[in-house]
């Protein structure tokens, strides 16, 4: 009998030769691919995808990722993250395993959870001592367009970035049947969140407009981390102040927009 769930991983490993990033070993089964590498400066750009509709409760996801030193590396999603519902409850199941020991830039982008789905999602970040690391995801919390907003049942989201000691831990647990976007406290109604994380120094800042509130503030390591709350105009910001970062860390300029819809 076939499982109507589907299990896929996905491999890469990526090193550096002569002073040039190469996608030295990939191996893919089930719904996850990706696209021949693009270069940027000594790096490469790598987008990922997701055949199909989406994914869908039951489903089962691992990526694995390692970037040996002086490799330079942005992986991002091509395209939106769907998270659909299935018979049975189940949850979509993700885990993300990332060994850096390079330069990984890691952007999945959008995440979109449909009506009754809900999503457990796990990301484990082991840094080598010469490592930089940087993420940033962004939730729509249901698609705005049908009035789905809060219509999800759960989302939890679990990330552990270390090195010799833990650097940074995150949970992230929307219910809505219990604690729902516009509970007070929660989201306050806004109808996209993002979240992120470099293992830099970054000066703080806290701003608060028509369109949500963002910021960045430092944890005890001096690394900084960025949460948002509010409308679409609060991802492109934060996208904005990214952009701003690697400038500031003299990283060769990139048009993520280019390689992905879903951001």
């Amino acid at each position: 009998m076939v499982s109507q769930f589907l299990v896929s991983q996905l491999e890469l490993e990526f090193i550096a030769i002569g002073g040039r990033t190469h996608l030295r070993r990939t191996y893919s089964r089930g719904a996850l691919k990706v696209l021949r590498p693009f270069p940027y400066g000594e790096g490469l750009v790598l987008q990922l995808l997701t055949l199909g509709p989406g994914l869908m409760g039951g489903d089962q996801v691992e990526i694995r990722v390692h970037v040996a030193p002086g490799a330079k590396v942005i992986l991002l999603n091509q395209s939106a993250t769907k998270v659909l519902p299935a018979r049975g409850d189940r949850p979509v199941v993700q885990r993300l395993l990332f060994r850096v020991e390079g330069f990984l830039e890691y952007y999945p982008g959008l995440t979109i959870p449909h009506p009754a789905s809900a999503l457990d999602q796990r990301m484990e970040v082991s840094l080598g001592t010469e490592a930089s690391f940087s993420w940033m995801e962004m939730y729509a919390l249901g698609r705005l367009a049908r009035g789905e907003v809060g219509k999800f049942k759960w989302i939890r989201a679990r990330t552990a970035i270390f090195g010799q000691v833990p650097f940074h831990m995150d949970a992230l647990e929307l219910l809505p049947e219990e604690l729902g976007p516009n509970h007070p406290g929660v989201l306050e109604g806004h109808p996209y969140l993002v979240c992120g994380f470099w293992n830099w120094e970054s000066h703080p800042f806290f701003e608060e407009t028509e369109n949500g509130l963002l910021g960045v503030g430092l944890t005890a390591f001096r690394h900084s981390f960025l949460r948002g709350i509010g409308n679409k105009e609060v991802t492109q910001r934060a996208l904005k102040i990214w952009s701003q970062e690697r400038a500031l860390r003299g990283l060769p300029a990139v048009d993520v927009m280019r390689y992905s819809s879903a951001l």
